[in-house]
């Protein structure tokens, strides 16, 4: 079994730098849909059995470019949405830093290294987003 894990193509709020999470649900700006119909070209010739897919736009219109012409359905699930920002969602991590009080760099270092707890500002801690089996 092949299993392929794509990332959506460019929003508005990727290329100004925002953190999206949840609660931005923007969808695929020109550039992005570019970036998908190239990435679609070049899986062309893979066979796919299902297509799984975030529920928010641009995740879901990023299988709708690659399913195009497959006929399969697009299986959506809240279980694999991005994590929750809380009200840090929309800013940028220099604003994160700023707004929380925090050395700069420190909660994108965090971040990146699946350190985070976005808890006390509404959002999600890496342990609230773990897929357990």
């Amino acid at each position: 079994m092949k299993i392929f894990i794509v990332r959506h193509g460019e929003t508005d709020s990727n290329k100004l730098r925002f953190l999206q999470g949840q609660k931005i649900d923007d969808s695929l700006n020109q550039e992005g849909i570019r970036q998908v119909n190239e990435l679609a070209e070049g899986l062309k010739t893979q066979h796919y059995d299902v297509i799984f897919a975030s529920p928010l736009k641009r995740a879901f219109e990023t299988a709708q470019i690659i399913a195009k012409g497959r006929n399969l359905a697009i299986h959506t699930s809240e279980k694999i949405k991005e994590r929750d920002y809380g009200s840090l969602s929309g800013k940028t991590w220099e604003e994160l830093d700023t707004e929380t009080g925090s050395e700069p760099g420190t909660l994108r270092k965090k971040d990146f290294e699946q350190q985070y707890d976005y808890r006390p500002y509404g959002g999600e801690s890496v342990e609230d987003v773990k897929i357990v089996y």
